[in-house]
């Protein structure tokens, strides 16, 4: 087996494709990234960090006044789950996507997206 280790462009360039009604799994990520390094897997663990790295970069070009970013608020954990790692955790996540038009819904202390 051949494992890529990402770097965070490689994942912004990804995450920067996904449209407004779209959402990514981190599986799926992690499966286009191995195919397009023709590697059979990708790090699970660099591509969260760097998947994080990625998220607050893009939350810090908001805050700066910047209108268009990198959309990291799509990308969802298997079964839907949001990231609490994300910036602002889970809830905050969860109101982007809301804006977006998504419906989530909290159960406990995790935030999913339905459907």
């Amino acid at each position: 087996h051949t494992m890529v280790i990402p770097t965070p462009i490689v994942i912004n360039n990804i995450v920067a494709t996904v449209p407004v009604n779209k959402l990514l799994l981190t599986h799926t990520l992690r499966k286009t990234i191995a195919q397009q390094h023709k590697a059979d897997v990708a790090c699970p663990l660099t591509t969260g960090i760097f998947l994080n790295i990625v998220a607050k970069a893009a939350d810090e070009q908001l805050e700066a006044g910047q209108q268009k970013v990198t959309p990291w608020w799509r990308v969802i954990k298997d079964k839907g789950l949001l990231n609490d790692k994300f910036p602002g955790g889970a809830a905050a996540q969860a109101q982007l996507l809301q804006q977006e038009g998504h419906e989530v819904i909290q159960k406990g202390n995790q935030w999913k997206v339905v459907n």
